[in-house]
Formats: C-alpha cells, sequence, structure tokens
C-alpha cells in the first residue's frame, strides 16, 4: 500500500510501517511514499537495517554500563536527587493540608 488507506484491515503491515516511522522519525505517509508498493520481503530487511541501526547504541551503551557498576549507582544517585527535590515540596505542602507532622 503507498498510502494510509491501504493499510486499514492489515494491522501486521500497519505494525511495521508505524515502527520503521518511529524509527525513522517520519510520518507514515512519508514512509508509504518511500517504501509503498513494494513487497514486505523487500521492506522486512530494510525495517531490520533501520532498527539495527537505531538500537544499536542502546545495546552499546547498556554494555559499557554492565561493566561500571559505580557509574550505575552514579546515574541512580542522581536520579534519586532529583526525584526528591521535584517531590519534597508537594509531600511538605500534602502533609501541611492533611494536618501531618512535618517529615523534616
Amino acid at each position: 500500500p503507498s498510502e494510509a488507506k491501504g493499510l486499514e484491515g492489515r494491522p501486521e503491515a500497519k505494525n511495521l510501517i508505524n515502527i520503521y516511522a518511529a524509527l525513522a522519525e517520519m510520518s507514515v505517509d512519508q514512509v508509504l511514499a518511500d517504501v509503498g508498493g513494494k513487497q514486505f520481503s523487500e521492506f522486512k530487511p530494510i525495517l531490520s537495517d533501520l532498527a539495527v541501526e537505531k538500537l544499536a547504541p542502546i545495546s552499546t551503551e547498556m554494555a559499557r554500563l554492565m561493566q561500571e557498576p559505580t557509574e550505575i549507582d552514579k546515574i541512580l544517585a542522581h536520579g534519586a536527587d532529583q526525584a526528591r527535590s521535584i517531590a519534597s515540596p508537594i509531600l511538605q505542602k500534602t502533609y501541611d493540608i492533611v494536618g501531618m507532622v512535618s517529615y523534616r
């Protein structure tokens, strides 16, 4: 199908086109303009190559982090500090509204 209407009633095709669009940061219409009319036997390797290209850096970074537990601890501690700074005033206001003793 070379237009989105051609995907109606074809959830497997729509799913693959949507995945490609998300990975390529394109609209469905743009993807269909590029690959519309191709057989899925031609399209699937194109999608596979794009997925590997986009996801490989994530996998590489995860492998690197798994070798550096202190880096993971540092990232988690930073996230916890950020969450605490966001939640603290909200929690304090909630305690004040409910009339509970402050946790500070």
